[in-house]
């Protein structure tokens, strides 16, 4: 079984989360925040560290009473 991974996330100057999956889902980042215009980022500007995002579940694994196929209610 595979480990888990954490995304990066993307998130303005002032804190607010634009995308937490940016790599994942890029086609959500946006250059400046909806919210207070401000630039977004990454990475933090001091250490250059990616900003932890969405954690993604090993592939295989369901919690406890779940299974990966929906089923349709009739």
């Amino acid at each position: 079984m595979s480990e888990g991974r954490y995304d990066t996330a993307q998130i303005c100057m002032n804190g607010h989360i634009i995308n937490s999956m940016s790599k994942s889902h890029p086609e959500h980042n946006k250059e400046f925040c909806d919210k207070c215009g401000a630039r977004t980022i990454t990475k933090c500007p001091h250490c250059n560290t990616p900003i932890r995002g969405h954690y993604h579940e090993p592939l295989g694994f369901f919690p406890s009473g779940t299974s990966h196929r929906t089923t349709s209610h009739r």
